[in-house]
C-alpha cells in the first residue's frame, strides 16, 4: 500500500522495546508515548489524512492488545514551528503486553503501514511511561 507524497518527517509504532527492567506498575497502565513527524516528500495533508483516518484502523487490528489508542496531531500557530507533527499514545496492561504486541507478522504490518505517512517507529521519538494523574476539572 503507498501512497503519494507528505512534507515533514518521522513517526513511531515502534520497534521492539529494548530489554528493560521490570516495571512495577501496580494497577496503572503503560503508555507509549511516539512524537513524530509526517513524510518531508509528500505533502502534509495527504499524510494527515492517513495518519488519522486510515492508519488507525491497522494499530487497532494489529496491536489486539492495545486498551486505548490516541492521536494527537500539533496545533499550527502563527509564528510558530513545533519540533514534531504528532503524538501516539498507546495504552497497554503492562510491559509483557507491549513486548508481545511488538513482536510478529502484525507488529511487522503496522511497521510498513507507518511508512505510509512517516518514516516510521524506528526514526521516531518514543518513550513507555507510567501515568500519575494530578489532577482533573
Amino acid at each position: 500500500m503507498h501512497f503519494h507524497s507528505c512534507r515533514h518527517a518521522t513517526h513511531a509504532v515502534l520497534p521492539a522495546p529494548p530489554p528493560v527492567a521490570q516495571i512495577q506498575s501496580g494497577d496503572k497502565m503503560l503508555k507509549i508515548i511516539s512524537a513524530f513527524n509526517f513524510r518531508k516528500d509528500k505533502p502534509y495533508e495527504e499524510c494527515r489524512r492517513y495518519w488519522l483516518e486510515e492508519h488507525r484502523k491497522v494499530v487497532e487490528s494489529n496491536l489486539p492488545e492495545c486498551r486505548r489508542y490516541v492521536q494527537n496531531i500539533a496545533v499550527p500557530i502563527s509564528g510558530r514551528s513545533w519540533p514534531f507533527d504528532g503524538f501516539a499514545e498507546i495504552w497497554f496492561d503492562d510491559m509483557a503486553a507491549i513486548r508481545r504486541s511488538f513482536e510478529g507478522p502484525l507488529a511487522e504490518q503496522l511497521r510498513q503501514d507507518e511508512l505510509v505517512f512517516s518514516l516510521g517507529g524506528d526514526k521516531s521519538s518514543w518513550v513507555i511511561v507510567n501515568e500519575d494523574p494530578v489532577f482533573d476539572r
